[in-house]
């Protein structure tokens, strides 16, 4: 099992992001977000990818959101999400979150 920290940020174009793009995890690995930038809310609607259910995490500027622990899921699963950064206005990303099973 693996702990993953997602950091979310502005990149030279001013796009709201996070790093490392696409974040692949498996079930029991636990996820947080973070950034230096701003105060973080990253959204999952209409799917959660955790066992707790939790639609949202937020985590404020300089610190992380509590870890979630991502939920089993049967094959692999993709979960998108919307992005705020700084009080800003929520971004829909293209990529997101995708489950694999090892």
């Amino acid at each position: 099992m693996a702990d993953v920290v997602v950091h979310v940020g502005r990149d030279r174009a001013n796009e709201v992001g996070w790093f490392p793009g696409e974040v692949m995890v498996n079930p029991g690995d636990t996820l947080c977000w973070g950034s230096f930038q701003g105060d973080v809310v990253v959204s999952f609607v209409p799917n959660s990818p955790f066992k707790s259910g939790n639609q949202a995490v937020k985590a404020r500027k300089g610190s992380l959101s509590p870890s979630e622990t991502i939920r089993d899921v049967e094959g692999e699963m993709q979960f998108t999400c919307e992005v705020a950064l700084g009080g800003g206005p929520a971004v829909k990303l293209s990529y997101g979150v995708i489950i694999r099973r090892n």
